[in-house]
C-alpha cells in the first residue's frame, strides 16, 4: 500500500495539497486523472472510491488498460502443488462522473477544464451533484438548509451564464416555517450554489430550477441518481 499525494501547482513554486488515495498500482488515462483506477490489496477502485472489481483467488500485482472501458489485472497464485502460476483478469470500466473531477481542477484554478465540462455538457443549462466528496465541497458555498436535519447535498453549477437557482417542495401543503419553503441564490457561471436536502429513494420531495437569462428554465427532480457505475453527477438541459 502507498500514499499518493495531489498537489496543485498554480505558478509553479509554491505547492497546495488537494487530494489523496491510500492504495497502490495507480494509473490513468492521457491527462485525465478522472480516468484513474487503483487497488487495494484485491479490491479495484476509481478516483472516487468507487469499487469496481475484486480477484477472488490469488494476489492482484498490476493493473494496465487494456483499452478506454477495459482495466487488466495480472495476478499471481499458488496451486494445490505449490506451483506459481500467473493469470490475467479483466473488468469493463466506464469513467465516471468526469465532470465533476473537471468541475474539481476547475476550481483549482484550471480554466482548461472549464471549457471541458462545458464541451461535457453539449450545452447543459446546469450540472448538478448529488453529495459532492468532501474535497470538493469544502471548495463550494457554504450550504444553505433547505431542510432541517437532513443529512444529504445537492449543488447546482450553472454553466451557460449567471443563473437564478431555486430550490423549491414538490409536497402539497407545504408551509413556510417547515424548512421546506423555497430557496433562491443569485449564482454566477461557474460558481456552485449548494442545498442540504434529503435525497429521497422513492418519489421525489423537491425541485430545483435553474433560470438562465436568454436560456431560459430547466428543472430537475431531487433524487439518486443510479446507472451501471456508481454516480453523483449528472447535466440538466
Amino acid at each position: 500500500m502507498s500514499i499518493y499525494l495531489f498537489y496543485n501547482i498554480p505558478d509553479g513554486l509554491i505547492d497546495y495539497f488537494e487530494y489523496q488515495i491510500e492504495g497502490a498500482n495507480l494509473i490513468w488515462q492521457g491527462d485525465d486523472l478522472s480516468t484513474a483506477v487503483y487497488q487495494q490489496y484485491n479490491d479495484i477502485y476509481d478516483i472516487w472510491g468507487h469499487h469496481i472489481g475484486h480477484i477472488r483467488d490469488g494476489e492482484l500485482y498490476e493493473l494496465s488498460f487494456k483499452d478506454k472501458n477495459t482495466i487488466s489485472a495480472k495476478c499471481w497464485i499458488v496451486d494445490e502443488i505449490g506451483r506459481e502460476k500467473e493469470f490475467t483478469e479483466e473488468f469493463e470500466y466506464e469513467p465516471c462522473d468526469g465532470a465533476v473531477w473537471a468541475y474539481f481542477e476547475y476550481m483549482l484554478g484550471g480554466n482548461r477544464q472549464f471549457r471541458r465540462l462545458k464541451k461535457m455538457s453539449e450545452d447543459a443549462a446546469a450540472l448538478i451533484i448529488v453529495n459532492p466528496p468532501e474535497k470538493i465541497l469544502d471548495k463550494m458555498s457554504y450550504p444553505l438548509t433547505f431542510e432541517e436535519g437532513a443529512l444529504d447535498t445537492v449543488a447546482v453549477v450553472p454553466l451557460l451564464g449567471d443563473s437564478l437557482i431555486t430550490l423549491s417542495s414538490t409536497v402539497p401543503g407545504t408551509l413556510p416555517g417547515t424548512g421546506k419553503s423555497p430557496e433562491e441564490i443569485d449564482c454566477e457561471k461557474g460558481r456552485s450554489a449548494v442545498f442540504e436536502v434529503t435525497v429521497p429513494e422513492g418519489m421525489p420531495t423537491a425541485l430545483v430550477t435553474v433560470a438562465t437569462p436568454g436560456y431560459g428554465k430547466s428543472e430537475w427532480d431531487v433524487m439518486i441518481l443510479s446507472g451501471r457505475n456508481p454516480q453523483m453527477s449528472t447535466f440538466i438541459k
